[in-house]
């Protein structure tokens, strides 16, 4: 493996960081939107009762899954 200097880790890390803020700053355009934005991350939305379903339904069927996996084995 390869060794590389602060200065090249730092250039890279730079280099993305400004892509995601670019990224970022055509989507989120007004203050408005920034607002949104940072309220959505930081109070995200509970579950919505299907989603929790679909999630309930998953685990059992992933359950029986293995289960049956484990029986044939």
């Amino acid at each position: 493996m390869g060794t590389f200097s602060k200065e090249r880790i730092n250039v890279r890390i730079n280099k993305e960081t400004n892509k995601i803020i670019t990224e970022n700053s055509i989507i989120v355009k007004t203050l408005k939107d920034k607002k949104i934005f940072v309220d959505v991350i930081l109070n995200p939305a509970m579950p919505h009762e299907y989603l929790k379903q679909t999630q309930n339904e998953s685990k059992k069927f992933t359950f029986i899954n293995k289960h049956n996996t484990n029986k044939s084995s």
